[in-house]
């Protein structure tokens, strides 16, 4: 089984479902996407035009748009990026060095 593990380990990278949306608007800090299927806390990444991806928390819904938050910087957000679901969930490491 061990000369498998390189393939398995390569299949569990592979995100053949993505739920995908696009960016339709962005006002004030809050960015609006159309076609998203998603639910309120989930993670999600922007995809913008140059590579990078920024980070954005669902909020909310207004009609059948995600109302997003960003946590990442939003400069290069534009109408018509992608917009994922992510698989991992927002979370924060922790260890001794944060007891006071």
């Amino acid at each position: 089984m061990e000369r498998f593990n390189k393939y398995l380990d390569a299949l569990e990278r592979l995100r053949p479902f993505r739920r995908l949306g696009q960016v339709r608007k962005s006002v004030g800090s809050v960015i609006e996407c159309r076609g998203l299927s998603t639910s309120i806390g989930e993670l999600c990444e922007i995809e913008l035009n140059g590579g990078e991806r920024v980070r954005a928390e669902v909020v909310g819904f207004h009609d059948r748009d995600a109302m997003l938050m960003p946590l990442d910087e939003t400069t290069g957000v534009e109408p018509g990026n992608l917009v994922a679901v992510s698989d991992a969930p927002l979370s924060i490491g922790v260890g001794r060095n944060l007891l006071g």
